[in-house]
């Protein structure tokens, strides 16, 4: 067997992994051994390699200066389906690319559906490259709630003061 040093680069991040080359023809044994992996080690490697890939994927695509949304829904626009914040959220993304398109601004976005606090309450977490001072377009274009947001980079202890100082107070 041989070992193999990969490198991964992904914006600011270098990742070196060593790790050992199988080579082809494993014995009958060691093919039944691997044979036993439960699926819950399975799972638990697809999710810490998930992680990992969207990890890189942030590095390679974002600054600390970009911005991380959560988007809510008010009452009246409350989805009953994941189907129906599915709906709403390709609705904001459709609004918000032709916003940057007629300025010629690029869109980067990374968005996941989520409804595991507030009583099963459909959200969007959404990261986002940040263009100049959008953030009363990102807040007017959705309007099916609330718009949480912050700067990749903020550590939470001086959000407060650096939203004040953001909107010009």
């Amino acid at each position: 067997m041989a070992e193999v040093i990969k490198e991964t680069r992904a914006g600011p991040i270098t990742e070196r992994v060593a790790y050992t080359r199988i080579e082809c023809g494993d014995s009958a044994v060691a093919r039944a051994e691997k044979g036993k992996c439960s699926t819950l080690a399975r799972k638990k490697t697809n999710h810490r390699v998930m992680q990992r890939s969207l990890g890189l994927l942030m590095a390679t695509n974002f600054k600390l200066e970009d911005f991380f949304l959560t988007l809510t829904f008010d009452n009246d626009h409350l989805p009953r389906t994941r189907r129906g914040a599915m709906k709403a959220v390709k609705e904001f993304v459709r609004l918000l690319k032709r916003h940057r398109l007629l300025r010629k601004q690029d869109l980067k976005y990374i968005y996941c559906i989520e409804n595991k606090h507030d009583a099963g309450r459909y959200h969007i977490h959404m990261v986002m490259n940040a263009v100049g001072r959008d953030v009363e377009a990102i807040i007017s274009l959705w309007s099916y709630g609330l718009v949480d947001w912050e700067f990749i980079g903020w550590e939470k202890k001086t959000r407060e003061a650096d939203i004040q100082r953001h909107k010009g107070v």
